[in-house]
């Protein structure tokens, strides 16, 4: 963090006359003296609370006492740490009490190194949470920590809150440490004071005893200290206000996309540059009544979400100014890929006390059944893969590299936790829940009944046992009857006999041993929910039987799983293709969050093929994505509109603005043609952003091809080949008159040839992109 930002609101020093080192000590020193005074009328009456916790919680939680969640119910924190993290502590406590245990033992286990010991707890705290279906933060942060460490030894530790930890380095003139460092780095400062300020002071020291004789003996002061720079750097300090244009400047200049862009755009002259954003900023400030570049200290969020509010918003001066003096550069330069991307990452550097866990993801509700609608190339299908990742690991932070995120997705496919399919006019019920299917073995036709992708989805996110080697046993069964001809079973209540051969479907079928009887299969799929779930479907007696024999003769290895406490997600690219209503069928009903499993309303359904009870349980998610160029909204199946809940994705050309050409950026060219596509047509056949991301600022050849291989195609699709309209949307640029244009008609009868009137052909070869782009908005070449 650079030094403009670290200054020390104190009336009596001035930095211009007195050396570094005096005005440190000058300040440490004024503020002992300023906190003598404070406490001399005060007497610490709201502090003092502090000291009577430690004294009545010393050395607490107690590892050894016998039942761990009434020991830490019964530490009483109060406001030394937030509100939900007592609260988790206690959920977590009472549900896993050893679990807890080990932890807070490792977390005391003083062999260890501290940061090694906070990132752990931190960590594994947070994976139990999630084991036990929570998705919510876990507040188990360094303010947490430095707690649970400060009632059991405060000796050695002491409380900790990030605010005032900031603000001493800025006193100190000390750099803000590093993520998962802070607290240690709070410590080295406390004990540097104590042993170089507080202990020599023995003035304070005897104030305090006087004030606490019950609690404070002067033999250890982390307490005091920690007591020193609450009341006097956190409590009495207003907010400072910090001026970011230097530090930006720089950073623009520095950082490698914005270094390129201040070579393209600047010619590599920072005072070209300067006086750019001058201009800017004081038009902002005329236009919004608000500063650009000056930021309250610990609001850069709200002033991140203000500026970019501001600029994106085209209905303002502010964004005529940008178009027509600088061709769109303002509102490049200060949005998401260079000011708003800095102030992220300035900000970064005053982060909150969090170790790994990113909270604000943490609140998001994600609704369980959704729909990403919009035109082409707004990226529905990129964004539902980004949704399911936050639905299943809410942490995983989605502004990392698209390759980062593709492997999250990809382990997460490998897990089984995500499924992506794609509807089509073929896709059928029989694809979707179930189906007879044929299957050809030693050479011969067989027909199975076949799990479907939605039916296997909900069985492994509903399932609470697993076998790893249940195909191997049942192998060794159909071996074993196959080469005996057949064995002879009895029913479990009636002890009656019944023979058992395997058919061409390797089904097991019962044949009882009386005249009436009737042959049953028992399939492989049901001798399975037997053996590994203890279920039934169908002919009891024989299913029992025969998979109570597979058990006892070929031991399968079961092993409990807590696959409802993960979160599945099925994608299904396209969904407007299919036959909705026959793809789902019955099952339709079952997608509503008060019909799902374990729902006070939960239904189940009988399956038509296999004759099973089906549900779908709640912790599945199903994200679709429609185009809506190929069907609107509206002539969707009604039952799946009154039960998926729709998030319209339109085109973004403020992705674009960054994208420079010679007088334009790619953003008001996308902006002007879907304008005009909306008037000639609608919103639904709009443009997405995504057909322009990949071209490069002045790539020419580029940006011709992708007018020729993607917006021509899409174009004469929307309009049916009907050129003039074509012409309105991208002017005589890219669509010229046909010359001379001219058919000869055949004499027919009494028949008269048609009028011709004037005809159209898109430019095939574009020489100058750039001059048909001006011509499309409309500016003189």
């Amino acid at each position: 963090m650079s030094n403009h930002k670290n200054k020390v609101n104190t009336d009596n020093i001035s930095v211009e006359k007195v050396a570094l080192e005096t005005k440190t000590e000058q300040g440490f020193v004024e503020l002992i003296e300023n906190y003598k005074k404070l406490i001399t009328v005060n007497r610490l009456k709201d502090e003092k609370y502090k000291w009577e916790l430690l004294h009545n919680f010393h050395g607490r939680p107690n590892l050894d006492a016998p039942n761990f969640y009434t020991e830490i119910k019964s530490i009483k924190f109060g406001n030394l740490m937030y509100a939900m993290g007592v609260a988790v502590i206690h959920h977590l406590a009472k549900e896993k009490p050893e679990e807890m245990r080990l932890l807070f033992k490792k977390l005391f286990n003083e062999s260890v190194p501290l940061k090694d010991r906070i990132k752990a707890f931190n960590v594994d705290s947070l994976q139990i949470y999630r084991s036990l279906g929570e998705t919510l933060a876990h507040h188990q942060d360094e303010r947490t920590i430095a707690t649970y460490l400060t009632f059991h030894n405060p000796e050695k530790y002491t409380f900790y809150k990030f605010s005032f930890y900031k603000k001493l380095c800025i006193l100190l003139n000390e750099k803000v440490a590093v993520k998962n460092e802070k607290y240690i780095h709070y410590l080295q400062l406390i004990n540097r004071l104590d042993k170089e300020y507080i202990r020599k002071d023995l003035e304070l020291i005897d104030l305090v005893k006087s004030i606490l004789p019950e609690y404070y003996d002067g033999s250890s002061n982390l307490l005091l200290i920690q007591d020193i720079l609450f009341q006097m750097l956190h409590m009495n300090q207003e907010e400072d206000e910090n001026n970011v244009k230097v530090a930006f400047i720089d950073w623009l200049i520095a950082n490698e996309s914005g270094g390129n862009y201040f070579i393209n755009q600047f010619g590599s002259k920072r005072e070209r540059l300067e006086e750019e954003l001058n201009s800017y900023e004081e038009k902002y400030k005329s236009e919004f009544k608000s500063e650009l570049f000056i930021v309250k200290d610990e609001k850069y969020e709200n002033h991140i979400k203000e500026v970019s509010s501001n600029i994106y918003n085209t209905a303002t001066s502010f964004s005529n100014f940008s178009k027509e003096h600088f061709s769109g550069r303002p509102t490049a330069i200060l949005g998401r890929k260079q000011y708003l991307k800095f102030l992220e990452q300035y900000d970064a550097q005053d982060e909150d006390d969090s170790i790994t866990e990113p909270n604000n993801k943490e609140s998001m509700n994600f609704p369980l059944n959704q729909i990403l609608y919009g035109p082409p190339g707004t990226g529905k299908t990129y964004n539902s893969i980004n949704a399911a990742i936050s639905i299943i690991n809410p942490n995983f932070e989605l502004a990392q590299t698209r390759d980062v995120i593709k492997a999250e997705y990809e382990r997460l496919v490998e897990s089984g936790q995500i499924v992506f399919t794609t509807f089509h006019q073929s896709m059928s019920y029989e694809d979707f829940i179930e189906g007879i299917k044929p299957e050809t073995k030693n050479e011969k036709v067989t027909y199975e009944i076949k799990d479907g992708v939605f039916k296997k989805l909900c069985k492994n996110a509903s399932a609470k046992k697993t076998s790893k080697n249940f195909d191997t046993s049942y192998c060794k069964f159909v071996e074993e009857v196959l080469s005996k001809g057949s064995i002879t079973l009895e029913t479990p209540t009636h002890k009656k006999k019944f023979k058992v051969i395997i058919n061409s479907n390797e089904t097991a079928v019962a044949i009882p041993e009386t005249e009436k009887g009737t042959n049953m299969g028992v399939t492989k799929e049901m001798s399975r929910d037997y053996v590994v779930n203890g279920a039934i479907r169908d002919w009891k007696p024989y299913t029992t039987s025969i998979g109570e024999y597979i058990k006892s003769q070929y031991p399968v290895d079961i092993d409990d799983v807590s696959n409802s406490n993960k979160k599945y997600v099925l994608i299904i690219d396209e969904i407007n293709r299919g036959n909705v209503s026959a793809i789902f069928g019955e099952l339709i009903t079952l997608l509503e969050e008060d019909k799902r499993l374990e729902s006070k309303e939960s239904l189940e359904l009988i399956l038509p093929y296999s004759k099973m009870q089906f549900g779908v349980p709640k912790n599945l998610y199903i994200i679709g994505t429609m185009n809506t160029a190929d069907r609107s909204v509206e002539a969707l199946d009604t039952a799946l509109r009154r039960r998926f809940s729709f998030t319209e994705m339109m085109p973004k050309p403020e992705l674009l603005l960054d994208i420079q050409f010679d007088g334009f950026n790619l953003g008001e060219v996308l902006q002007t043609i879907n304008d005009r596509i909306e008037i000639l047509l609608d919103r639904d056949h709009a443009i997405g952003h995504s057909y322009f991301l990949k071209v490069e600022s002045g790539n020419v050849e580029s940006l011709k091809s992708v007018f020729k291989n993607s917006i021509f195609p899409l174009l004469q699709e929307y309009f049916y080949h009907n050129y003039e309209k074509i012409a309105l949307i991208l002017g005589s640029g890219f669509v010229e008159v046909k010359e001379n244009y001219k058919v000869n008609f055949p004499k027919f009868n009494n028949l008269d040839a048609p009028e011709i009137g004037t005809q159209f052909k898109l430019i095939e070869n574009i020489a100058a992109i750039e001059n048909a782009v001006q011509l499309l908005l409309n500016r003189n070449v």
